[in-house]
């Protein structure tokens, strides 16, 4: 893998892990859904 680095001109320490990317991802997923929550109960429509 660091020959393709090299080849690429990109440094490791600049590449996220696979773990790490879906960490951040799946993360940031949960905060926008309990955003999503509060602001669905902040605007009950009651007939």
């Amino acid at each position: 893998m660091n020959e393709t680095y090299q080849l690429l001109g990109v440094d490791a320490k600049d590449i996220l892990s696979l773990e790490k990317y879906l960490q951040d991802y799946f993360t940031n997923i949960l905060k926008k859904l309990k955003d999503l929550k509060a602001q669905s109960k902040q605007t009950d429509i009651f007939f």
